[in-house]
């Protein structure tokens, strides 16, 4: 089967405008930055660069859109356990307030929730 000088310039003129499409020439491009990324596209992507590129714009974009969002995450987590710590330790007065006298002796001071009661465990008669 030949292919006249017609069909053969159609078909060139098709593929021409198909790698055109999607072809991309960069040009200005640091030697090492180059070198990285042709062995980022040998090792990781079968010698593929244009899926090469397309991760690390993936990965770029996710960079960038969120970038805070784990650090923001534990930083909420981090403000709750803050707070309730906080919270724990307000609830951890002590429920008597115990002073020294001079002689040695304590005294405790009950709280106003608790009864009073007799030396002898009665309750007083009011």
């Amino acid at each position: 089967m030949i292919m006249s000088i017609d069909e053969s310039q159609e078909k060139i003129d098709t593929i021409k405008k198909k790698v055109s499409r999607t072809s991309l020439h960069v040009g200005r491009i640091p030697e090492k930055t180059k070198t990285e990324f042709i062995k980022l596209a040998n090792s990781e992507f079968e010698e593929d660069y244009g899926m090469t590129i397309k991760w690390l714009m993936d990965f770029r974009k996710g960079l960038l859109e969120s970038p805070n969002s784990v650090l923001s995450d534990r930083i909420d987590v981090l403000a709750e356990e803050i707070r309730q710590i906080k919270e724990a330790m307000v609830e951890k007065k002590p429920d008597e307030q115990k002073r020294k006298m001079l002689s040695g002796r304590v005294l405790k001071r009950r709280n106003e929730n608790e009864q009073i009661r007799s030396p002898t465990g009665q309750k007083p008669s009011v």
